[in-house]
């Protein structure tokens, strides 16, 4: 969306995985993530559950695997998210926390250690291809195939597969 990235992240992965619903159940619940852009969806989810929370205990362990092959400076993805009001609380704590561009996996905790993300900087393809997680929801955030080739392949689609516990689902905004 072009007009609110944030509304989009809210329709398409956390309402088209039912992930509101699915957590008021889970013990454990595991979020997959191909592309981290500018942590829009992982603030979403993050809000989704301060929101929850509100009204009663958190009781899921949330992990939230997203992996980047090419991290946005910090400054830029804190600009970014001015232009979303709605999560200026949980965008300070994920600039806080983001790690350094190191490749390989870095975990950061939050909401007291509920939600874990886990940032792996470094190619899909290779990550997914030796992962060993089963995720229970899967946000294929890569753009689309012509702008982003690598992230809708066969092998990759294989692998996050896999990687799919058998009731899981996908969301994706793109149709090609």
């Amino acid at each position: 969306s072009t007009d609110n990235g944030l509304d989009e992240s809210q329709h398409v992965f956390i309402d088209g995985n039912r992930i509101a619903d699915r957590l008021r159940n889970a013990a454990h619940f595991t979020i997959a993530e191909t592309g981290f852009g500018t942590g829009l969806n992982f603030l979403a989810v993050m809000k989704l559950l301060e929101d929850m929370t509100a009204t009663q205990p958190m009781l899921c362990q949330i992990d939230y695997i997203s992996i980047e092959a090419r991290p946005l400076p910090f400054d830029m993805i804190a600009k970014i998210h001015q232009a979303f009001p709605a999560i200026k609380k949980q965008s300070k704590k994920l600039i806080a926390a983001l790690p350094p561009y190191w490749p390989g996996l870095h975990r950061c905790n939050f909401l007291g250690g509920k939600l874990r993300l886990h940032l792996i900087y470094g190619d899909a393809n290779d990550t997914l291809a030796n992962a060993n997680f089963i995720a229970d929801a899967w946000f294929l955030d890569g753009f689309t195939p012509a702008k982003n080739p690598e992230l809708w392949n066969r092998d990759l689609l294989l692998a996050i597969g896999r990687l799919t516990r058998a009731s899981g689902t996908f969301a994706t905004f793109t149709a090609a």
